[in-house]
């Protein structure tokens, strides 16, 4: 089934061009020289560039993305993204790496990469300081401080991580396919994820890459799905499109809801719980965030300034602040306590999905989709990195707690990020877009859920897919069936090894046969590797014949091209004169003037004009002769090629053809401790075989009494409700 809400969350939209600041740019040194003793070039020589191709879009009547580059203060002041030139740094420099079309979108749009001496004044600009004019100091540029610092909030809590000590695996809907993923979450300390199914949550144990049970959420679909902080509470929100909205807090541990927060008339797509457990703000198609207090669930405050459907919120690690984004590509940051607004965060062209906080609470993420992902300093209220992430939008991101980034988009990809964006990692496509992901708790496996209800838990280090997993779980009876199968099969398996160990157990048959074909097969083996050894030079050296002969036409052709030419040359100067003398004649008889020289020029001319059809077809006729030669000899020198290749081919598995009999020879004349070898890997395997069946017995015995115990459970709540 596919939700409208999340329809309308991650909405496919068309991304606008924009220039987007990068940060960190590598310090320059006050001294620093130029190459050789040039002058350094200045920004007067750059605006001459800027003027021929940038000023259609970027001037200070019409600021594109908020850049003007027809002063030199405001091209350093940089755009909407941040700034575009750091001094000295060519690899942070925004504007280089789009002129340079090293990034898109390539400067100037729809338009050739600008001549490379313009490019080279803009690289040279850049690298001797960025200076407005002769007399400029050097600036050192500002770093952004990207670094992770550990803080309170990123320490793992007292005592063992929560996990759910009982809860069932029955789910309580049960599709004919998997819905959508419309949430996701992993718990920050231990190896346990949620995620959203119809009118239920589905909980995974992601060491074990096994579903560990299901919780009810009989609201609706949720849109929504946080761990707490500590890892004790699980929130899910969500709802009914248009009807109703509101916010479940599970205890982890003992797998039960503990209460309920809101009431909304329309589904809840935005939510979190605050570090401290004390408050939860929900927001979602009625563009107003609420607040709430935990203890009593009565609303704190609510925020309004909001023009579309809030799609994602989340405290800061530290508690100080609130975060909030819609549909519309805005974010704003609030103090969370007082609800008053601190920080309107622009700078995204389409709707903001996603938020993420860094563990140390300096930096929030923003995934929008406009395709890029935003590092927003909320201090200062700026973009401190942008990039293109996705193509089509991208629909999620996540800090791990290391500080890097999973993101998710409309391009099948999850992606892994360091704390600059560069890309670590980008993971196989998944079957459809990325709408939700997760970073687990160890900062080495990440989650990811798609439109397909497909959920995969990811390597970050390889990039391997661990295991995956369905939305739509199967039921208590449909696991006592597969598991019943699943013995069934193993104990036919069991058979076959037992039977392979009573075949082990006798002699190996015909051995002095068998080591007689061995050696035939490897005498027949060196005779045709010693043929391939002598066959392989001798075509080698044809090939460079052939090489050697094509060079050599090739030459002559350089030289008949050129006759060629002037062969054409002549031969349209020929015809113009020819048809000028025949031009003059005629205007001499039609004038009765005396036409015998003009008659005897045309005749000259005739004549002249077809010598030159005459010399350009010989001239013509050689060439192709040319050309045809070098044809047919490339064409030979392709069939050796070929041929080279395939006696090529065939020299490896020839060796290794050597080497596998060898080792034949060796293992027949060694027959008896194979023998006893090989008795004892099937022996092994025997028993691994008589493991998995056990395993697989315990496995059916405790389905079975889950089964039990779950149909007790459900018999004595009908009771309940029927007294």
């Amino acid at each position: 089934m596919l939700f409208a809400a999340q329809t309308m969350r991650h909405a496919c939209l068309i991304a606008t061009w924009g220039l987007l600041g990068l940060a960190a740019p590598a310090a320059m040194a006050e001294d620093a020289k130029p190459a050789g003793d040039k002058p350094r070039v200045t920004f007067t020589e750059v605006q001459a560039v800027f003027r021929e191709h940038c000023y259609t879009c970027h001037n200070q009547d019409q600021a594109k993305s908020d850049l003007a580059l027809d002063s030199y203060a405001s091209t350093m002041r940089g755009g909407a993204g941040g700034d575009v030139v750091f001094a000295g740094d060519l690899d942070n420099s925004r504007l280089w790496t789009l002129v340079s079309h090293k990034e898109a979108p390539k400067m100037p749009p729809e338009q050739d990469k600008l001549p490379e001496a313009k490019l080279n004044i803009i690289k040279q600009w850049i690298l001797d300081g960025a200076l407005e004019n002769p007399n400029s100091k050097i600036k050192t540029a500002k770093k952004k401080n990207l670094e992770l610092n550990a803080t309170a909030s990123m320490q793992k809590p007292a005592g063992p991580p929560p996990m759910p000590e009982q809860v069932f695996r029955q789910p309580l809907v049960v599709s004919a396919r998997p819905g959508a993923i419309t949430a996701l979450a992993a718990s920050p300390w231990a190896p346990l994820a949620a995620a959203a199914g119809q009118k239920q949550i589905l909980l995974f144990n992601t060491d074990k890459a096994q579903m560990i049970g299901v919780l009810p959420f009989a609201e609706g679909v949720p849109q929504v799905l946080r761990f707490s902080r500590n890892g004790s509470l699980l929130l899910a929100a969500g709802g009914r499109n248009g009807q109703s909205g509101r916010v479940a807090l599970y205890d982890v541990k003992k797998a039960e809801r503990v209460t309920e927060i809101g009431d909304e008339v329309d589904t809840v797509l935005a939510a979190d719980i605050s570090p401290d457990q004390t408050l939860v703000a929900l927001g979602g198609p009625r563009r107003i965030v609420r607040v709430y207090d935990v203890s009593d669930g009565e609303m704190e405050y609510d925020l309004r300034k909001h023009t579309d459907w809030i799609y994602a919120a989340e405290f800061s690690p530290n508690g100080k602040y609130l975060a909030t984004s819609d549909r519309s590509g805005g974010i704003l940051v609030w103090e969370a306590k007082t609800g008053r607004e601190y920080q309107n965060l622009a700078g995204h062209t389409n709707g903001v999905g996603s938020l993420s906080w860094r563990a140390d609470g300096k930096i929030l993420a923003s995934a929008s989709e406009d395709g890029t992902i935003k590092l927003w300093n909320v201090d200062e209220g700026k973009p401190i990195k942008s990039w293109g992430a996705h193509s089509g939008g991208a629909t999620a991101v996540q800090y791990t707690r290391d500080g890097k980034l999973v993101s998710g988009g409309r391009d099948k990809r999850v992606q892994f990020w360091d704390e600059n964006g560069k890309s670590l990692r980008a993971f196989p496509a998944m079957a459809d877009q990325v709408l939700e992901v997760a970073a687990a708790y160890d900062n080495h496996r990440v989650l990811a859920g798609d439109w397909t209800g497909e959920i995969c838990i990811l390597e970050t280090t390889d990039g391997k897919l661990l295991a995956s997993f369905q939305q739509n779980p199967p039921t208590l009876d449909v696991l006592v069936q597969r598991e019943t199968d699943q013995i069934a099969t193993l104990t036919a398996e069991l058979k076959k090894a037992e039977d392979a160990v009573a075949g082990a157990k006798k002699p190996v048959d015909d051995h002095a046969a068998a080591l007689k074909k061995a050696e035939a097969d490897a005498a027949s083996n060196a005779a045709a590797s010693k043929k391939l050894e002598t066959e392989l030079p001798q075509l080698e050296a044809k090939m460079k014949q052939a090489v050697a002969q094509i060079e050599a036409l090739r030459k002559q052709q350089n030289e008949v091209e050129p006759q060629l030419r002037s062969a054409q040359n002549d031969a349209k100067k020929s015809q113009v004169a020819l048809a000028d003398q025949a031009k003059k004649l005629e205007q001499a008889q039609k004038d009765s003037k005396p036409t015998e020289e003009l008659a005897k020029a045309k005749d000259a001319a005739d004549k002249a004009s077809k010598a030159a059809e005459s010399k350009l077809a010989d001239s013509q006729k050689r060439l192709d002769g040319v050309r045809k030669q070098i044809a047919d000899i490339t064409e030979a020198r392709s069939a050796m090629q070929k041929d080279r290749e395939s006696k090529v081919a065939v020299v490896k598995p020839t060796k290794d053809q050597g080497v596998a009999l060898k080792a034949t020879l060796e293992k027949l004349n060694k027959s008896k401790p194979e023998v006893a070898k090989a008795l004892a890997e099937r022996e092994v395997a025997l028993a691994g075989l008589r493991e998995r069946l056990a395993a697989a017995k315990d496995a059916l015995a405790r389905t079975q009494t889950e089964r039990a115990a779950y149909d007790a459970v459900k018999k004595q709540q009908q009771a309940s409700v029927a007294k």
